[in-house]
């Protein structure tokens, strides 16, 4: 069984939480001790807790990582970790599935959803802090994804995203996956112009700050080269740091958006906006 519904009419008994269960950081300190024998140190610990939280402290991410660590040292597996992310977690010596493949379990669920659901997931894969108070933000953040709050049950009940707080965030294993795996689209330019406002409009200027370094830090992972989106998120990180008062940073910013978007070819108009926004700053 995929996600948190039984198999037909049956009213089934649910056990545990209603979404992805997350351990605690003690919780998932002490699994990874006892998975992987490693010896108790202050030095150990600092290492294990840095690897988890990059897991989000999901269970079966800690059981397959912590098996690695019977063989490598921690600082090894840090390395292979931000080299292969979740390609490594797996149980060697077994067919793959749902339980001894991250990779797997998540392939999965994917295979459930129509292609408007695989939309939205990737848009999610590069909002690392999420989409906030997202029952009623999610369809102006997403106008090209048709019903997305439908489209977010889904994925809420494949247990590839969970709602925290009234934020939808996806756990980083699912996201380091799907980022990797699926491309993303135009969606993208509303994402970020929407994180922006509503950030802004929130007062959360160092929130929507860190939001579009951490879009531009996953940009920089692709592949194939985002040109225009990275030079969107650069664009608005440079309008956000205007309306912060750090002008200098807001031109450099800005700056690289239309170098950007001159180096990608095509994309005269944004050039243009980049060199309107440019000469306003100057003239103030």
């Amino acid at each position: 069984m995929r996600g948190m519904e039984g198999p037909g009419d049956i009213t089934w008994k649910i056990l545990g939480e209603s979404q992805i269960p997350v351990l605690s950081r003690e919780a998932a300190r002490e699994a990874f001790y006892e998975i992987s024998r490693k010896i108790k140190t202050e030095d150990n610990s600092g290492k294990i807790d840095h690897l988890n939280e990059q897991l989000d402290c999901v269970p079966l991410a800690i059981r397959l990582i912590a098996q690695l660590a019977r063989k490598i040292s921690l600082e090894n597996l840090l390395r292979r970790w931000n080299e292969l992310k979740t390609k490594i977690l797996s149980e060697s010596g077994t067919q793959p599935g749902k339980l001894t493949n991250v990779e797997f379990s998540i392939e999965l669920s994917v295979r459930l959803l129509d292609p408007a659901a695989k939309d939205l997931l990737g848009a999610l894969s590069y909002l690392p802090n999420g989409v906030p108070d997202w029952n009623q933000t999610l369809s102006r953040l997403l106008p090209d994804v048709p019903e997305p709050e439908i489209k977010a049950f889904q994925l809420l009940d494949c247990s590839l995203v969970l709602d925290k707080s009234g934020a939808l965030m996806m756990l980083a294993p699912v996201r380091e996956y799907i980022s990797a795996r699926y491309n993303i689209s135009d969606i993208f330019r509303n994402q970020i112009e929407y994180q922006e406002l509503y950030m802004e409009k929130m007062g959360q200027y160092e929130l929507a700050k860190q939001a579009f370094l951490d879009g531009l830090g996953s940009y920089s992972q692709l592949q194939s080269p985002a040109h225009r989106v990275t030079g969107w998120c650069l664009y608005y990180l440079g309008s956000l740091l205007k309306d912060m008062g750090d002008f200098t940073e807001a031109t450099k910013k800005i700056q690289e958006a239309r170098d950007l978007f001159a180096f990608a070819g095509e994309l005269q108009e944004d050039v243009e906006m980049c060199e309107e926004a440019l000469n306003k700053m100057e003239s103030q």
